[in-house]
């Protein structure tokens, strides 16, 4: 893929379901002079001349491959979607017996306030 590509021209990037990946071109010297970015990841190299061999400093250029494993992120979004949907039935739940609670409380209320009425009503009689 980087065959067709020359020395200075932006990184390639590709995604698949598995990984993403930014392929680059470049000169040596340049190999630590700005990171690899690659979704919300930087990868700095070390400096070309801790990382290339003497021979490796006279190349024309130098080709980088930097990716990310995408499925960890993906399992990670799924357990997290799975625990806010555990979350939301809860929820859902709790609100279901509040609800229900507060219709019994209602009409416990509706029922003495009934009855205070109907004493009320006796004792005018």
């Amino acid at each position: 893929m980087l065959s067709s590509r020359e020395v200075g021209d932006e990184p390639l990037e590709m995604e698949t379901k598995a990984i993403s990946m930014v392929l680059n071109r470049q000169l040596p010297s340049d190999i630590s002079s700005k990171p690899a970015k690659i979704k919300d990841s930087h990868v700095t190299f070390p400096p070309p001349g801790d990382l290339l061999s003497s021979e490796g400093m006279g190349m024309t250029h130098v080709d980088t491959q930097v990716w990310k494993d995408t499925r960890i992120n993906r399992e990670r979004d799924r357990k997290m979607d799975n625990q806010v949907e555990r979350q939301t039935t809860s929820q859902k739940k709790q609100t279901g017996k509040y609800r229900d609670k507060k219709i019994e409380i209602d009409r416990q209320l509706e029922g003495s306030i009934q009855k205070q009425t109907d004493r009320q009503t006796d004792n005018t009689d």
